[in-house]
């Protein structure tokens, strides 16, 4: 009687646990997501949610602008060096640093592949940042990205190095272009 006493005593000590630690988890998502909602100006909840729940903060939020050039990097199972050479060129145009926290998470990207949410989640952040921006701003982000994602897939050379971009990227480059068609 004393031992199921103190079994059910862990059981329920343990479920407080888990159920403390979601709370504070949600409570630090809800505190990041109102972060990126002043630096990003976007306020689709859901996306905010989802930036928040995927790591992503106020520090890394200019990592995510690159999140659909470390995809086609990856189209291949593996970055090649001039990919991610291409890719960090990119993160430097875009003042991001070494050793700063967007910088570390790129670099994770480009040392693991990232789940494929990685990609859904730029695309909501695209299709919610769309509206604030105007036609021109749109017009040439998009322009932008996908020139720079092209650069990435061709940067590996393709087929025999002839700078080709192979069939998987171009799978990935078509759901980016996605991304925007629904913006």
């Amino acid at each position: 009687s004393d031992r199921r006493k103190a079994l059910e005593d862990e059981f329920f000590r343990q479920e407080d646990q888990r159920r403390l630690e979601e709370l504070r988890l949600a409570m630090e998502r809800k505190a990041t997501a109102k972060e990126l909602r002043e630096v990003s100006g976007i306020d689709d909840e859901d996306v905010l949610q989802g930036l928040a729940a995927f790591g992503i903060n106020r520090e890394t939020l200019a990592a995510v602008t690159l999140a659909p050039l470390v995809h086609v990097a990856w189209a291949d199972r593996r970055v090649e060096e001039k990919e991610r050479g291409t890719i960090l060129a990119q993160a430097h145009e875009k003042g991001i640093v070494p050793r700063s926290p967007a910088y570390d998470l790129l670099a994770s990207w480009l040392s693991e592949p990232p789940p494929a949410e990685l990609l859904e989640v730029w695309s909501a952040y695209v299709r919610a940042l769309s509206p604030n921006l105007p036609e021109e701003r749109r017009l040439e982000l998009r322009r932008e990205v996908m020139s720079f994602a092209r650069e990435v897939g061709k940067a590996a050379g393709g087929t025999l190095n002839v700078g080709k971009i192979t069939q998987r990227q171009q799978r990935v480059l078509d759901r980016i272009e996605e991304a925007f068609s629904g913006a």
